[in-house]
């Protein structure tokens, strides 16, 4: 087996299709320089959920033919307050959203000073999906994260994604299948 990446996507954007609560500078996520992508909810004792965080265009140039394995997605991200947790951790595929949702509705993101890095998937998971070599290079494949804050005292709980990138884990494509050497024999015509 061999891997392609930790790659960065290439289009970022705040998709509105579901939740409330945008997320401000999308395009922060192309790289870990600890400058985010922001969901700051409005108040609310209740779990407030945000847009789709959607990345696409990860630049993959997975060869013809090859067989893929499995997909990991790492997300660097945080929240000061502790108080934002995953609602959907899913893949992109063909554009719309697909497979399997990955999320961990139970742990909280830190609340530490440094970001911590999740992955979701690995080596041999295709999230529920059929992924073609094809699949995975064409620029509308990537992943979405929505996530849910409650920022029940007003003080400013806010989810941060500082970087996502895909690893895509994959078997090269055979070379043409079996040669099986054929014995040329020489037949005599019978007379009748």
């Amino acid at each position: 087996m061999a891997t392609a990446g930790p790659n960065a996507p290439g289009t970022m954007a705040d998709d509105n299709s579901v939740g409330t609560t945008a997320w401000a500078n999308p395009g922060n996520v192309a790289s870990s320089n600890n400058t985010y992508a922001n969901a700051d909810p409005a108040y609310s004792a209740e779990y407030v959920p945000t847009h789709y965080l959607k990345c696409t265009n990860f630049g993959f140039a997975i060869p013809a033919g090859a067989t893929i394995d499995g997909v990991t997605v790492s997300i660097e991200r945080r929240d000061d307050l502790a108080k934002t947790r995953d609602k959907v951790v899913s893949l992109v595929k063909g554009g719309g959203v697909s497979g399997d949702n990955k999320q961990n509705s139970v742990s909280f993101w830190t609340d530490a000073i440094s970001d911590e890095t999740i992955t979701y998937g690995g080596a041999a998971d295709l999230w529920g999906l059929a992924l073609t070599y094809s699949d995975v290079n064409a620029s509308d494949f990537g992943v979405v994260l929505q996530a849910e804050t409650l920022d029940d005292e007003d003080v400013g709980a806010i989810a941060k994604v500082d970087f996502i990138s895909i690893t895509i884990t994959y078997t090269a494509g055979g070379g043409g299948g079996l040669s099986i050497p054929v014995a040329m024999h020489s037949y005599r015509r019978r007379r009748v």
